[in-house]
């Protein structure tokens, strides 16, 4: 249980890193986006804040997938122990009945 935990923080962790190095790019084109509008360049400006905006939208879309993934992860770690619980209990019920007859 506790190493898939490691995983499932992992995971989360690696998805605000991507959203993170998202984010510079975003903050890249931006700057490209004002150097263009002091340059009364039109198309450029245009371009890099669509460019900017679609960084932006796409570095959330896979921090939001990775914390998905994280969250099933840790979801199906505590229902493997679960189940791993319910096994045992069977387990030392049909030892008691053995011991019984």
């Amino acid at each position: 249980m506790e190493k898939t935990k490691r995983k499932y923080n992992n995971t989360k962790i690696s998805g605000d890193n991507v959203q993170g190095w998202f984010i510079a790019i975003a903050v890249i084109d931006f700057i490209i986006a004002f150097i263009s509008l002091l340059s009364i360049n039109i198309i450029l400006l245009i371009v890099s804040v669509v460019m900017g905006i679609f960084t932006i939208i796409v570095g959330s879309a896979i921090k939001n997938l990775m914390h998905s993934i994280a969250n099933i992860e840790d979801n199906s770690a505590d229902q493997l122990e679960y189940l791993k619980l319910i096994v045992k209990q069977n387990i030392n019920k049909s030892n008691e009945e053995l011991k019984v007859e």
